[in-house]
């Protein structure tokens, strides 16, 4: 009608204002992207709720906003493979949290070989450790890595990254708790609706070297952050798949990282690391499982002056540092779409549920 028709007009040439709740609750020192917003505001007062102009407007509204956050052309993908995990057990001595028994009757544990557990440490294995189980402490294989792809501007890039190597050490289980990954507040142990989420903690130092073993990226203080969503009939995963959402977040260390790589990974120099797991694939259901997985390094805009110790023997983070890094980079996951993530209960600005790229398979447990 004339009305909406003159409200639609006024919104287009309203000035661009300052996004003060998301910057906010985001934690970013500089966010501005509401022209879309606003207008979506003003369509909603003047013509009432209407279901497609409010998805359209949030769509462009996200559009903009993920630009500025993840700039997804600037990535580095290292492959880790055969990686240990575990123990993951009911037995003495090595227990850990219990996610869920297979079969019929999921929520009841059975203190059986049928009993899924969450690991406890991830860790680089030397190989010809074990057979996986409990009383072997490892694995027989060695994990190795490899650069899958780098998507950087080098000044004088190698011919090949052929022979480059990454390197973490190890990560230990700090939280567990079980989620409704589907009704959020529900009870967890709903069927079709189960998983978790957990931390694990280092810190752990992450590096990539070049073929002449040289350092060209380092990040310390690194932690691990994994929602799990269980499979049917325990959880909303297919049947023998589990859907993962995970990233890995800490601090560049500015003595060792190479300018270039820093410049391009980290271009508002806020200091923050983040890469988002993805292709993961679990070895098999052992007190020790051979896992592996790509981490995605991205950059992350608008840290908020997160301090950036400079030491490859880092202090552990504070709570306040480990928080404002979770906010940081949940807002970047939920915003950019990364490819190995799904979304289960976030939300942006109340709006919107988020449903992005599952890494869908058999990923670490």
């Amino acid at each position: 009608n004339s009305s909406c028709k003159a409200s639609l007009t006024s919104a287009t040439s309203v000035p661009s204002v300052e996004c003060c709740s998301l910057k906010n609750s985001l934690g970013f020192s500089h966010f501005c992207c509401c022209e879309w917003h606003h207008l979506c505001i003003e369509i909603m007062n003047h013509c009432g709720i209407f279901v497609v102009v409010l998805w359209f407007c949030i769509l462009q509204w996200i559009t903009c906003v993920q630009s500025q956050i993840v700039p997804r052309e600037r990535r580095v993908v290292v492959r880790f493979e055969n990686m240990v995990y575990g123990p993951a057990s009911y037995l003495e001595g090595f227990q850990t949290p219990w996610m869920f028994d297979e079969g019929d009757d999921p929520f009841t544990e059975s203190m059986s070989d049928i009993g899924r557990y969450a690991f406890r440490t991830m860790s680089m294995s030397p190989g010809n450790v074990g057979d996986s189980s409990c009383e072997s402490g490892g694995i027989s294989r060695t994990t190795t890595t490899f650069i899958r792809a780098v998507d950087i501007n080098l000044e004088s890039p190698p011919s090949s990254f052929d022979g480059y190597s990454a390197s973490i050490t190890d990560l230990n289980l700090d939280d567990f708790e079980k989620i409704n990954t589907v009704n959020e507040g529900e009870p967890w142990d709903t069927l079709g609706e189960a998983g978790d989420t957990r931390f694990y903690s280092g810190p752990a130092t992450f590096e990539i070297r070049d073929n002449s073993g040289n350092v060209v990226l380092r990040a310390v203080n690194i932690n691990y952050t994994q929602t799990l969503t269980y499979p049917s009939p325990a959880g909303a995963a297919a049947p023998g798949t589990f859907i993962t959402a995970a990233y890995f977040l800490g601090m560049y260390d500015l003595d060792a990282t190479d300018r270039e790589w820093r410049e391009q990974l980290d271009p508002d120099q806020n200091g923050v690391f983040f890469g988002a797991l993805s292709a993961p694939s679990l070895g098999g259901n052992r007190c020790y499982s051979a896992n592996s997985f790509d981490i995605n390094v991205v950059p992350i805009l608008g840290g908020g002056g997160l301090p950036n110790p400079p030491s490859s023997q880092p202090d552990p983070s504070t709570p306040s540092e480990i928080e404002t890094g979770k906010r940081i980079a949940e807002s970047s996951v939920i915003l950019a779409g990364l490819a190995g993530f799904t979304s289960l209960g976030f939300s942006i600005a109340s709006l919107v549920l988020l449903t992005m790229l599952a890494a869908v398979g058999t990923p670490p447990s």
